[in-house]
Parts: structure tokens; C-alpha cells; sequence
């Protein structure tokens, strides 16, 4: 896998996980959940990290591709 490819995966992994998160959150919500902010928040910084892919030092984007992909595991 070339690292355009790569990219692309890592990018779509955070997506995922992003969504993931919100689509939780939103769910949590109906159940009473009060402060959803901080789940709201981290799945903006994923997806700004994803946004931003091509700039973000090697390290934080393995571990904001792993956060995600275990997020989106979860749901």
C-alpha cells in the first residue's frame, strides 16, 4: 500500500470512528445521557486529526487511528 492509499485508509478509519462516537452519543442521549459534550469533543478532534492527515506527526496519527478504530469497534 502506497501512502496516498494508506492515507486514505487511516482517513476513513477516523471517519468511522468519529461517527461511531456521535451515532453513541446520540443514543446515550435519548437515555438520559446529561453531558454529551466531551464525546462531541473527541469526535471533533478526530475529525480534524483526519482532516489533516498529511500533516500530523507519524505517532499521533497511528494512535488516533487506533483510538478510532477501536470507537468504531465498539458501536
Amino acid at each position: 500500500m502506497n501512502a496516498a492509499e494508506q492515507r486514505a485508509a487511516d482517513k476513513a478509519a477516523i471517519d468511522a470512528g468519529a461517527a461511531a462516537l456521535r451515532h453513541r452519543t446520540n443514543q446515550d442521549r435519548y437515555a438520559g445521557l446529561s453531558r454529551p459534550d466531551a464525546a462531541y469533543a473527541l469526535a471533533s478532534v478526530l475529525d480534524a486529526l483526519g482532516l489533516a492527515l498529511r500533516d500530523v506527526p507519524e505517532d499521533v496519527r497511528r494512535s488516533a487511528v487506533a483510538a478510532a478504530r477501536e470507537l468504531a469497534r465498539d458501536s
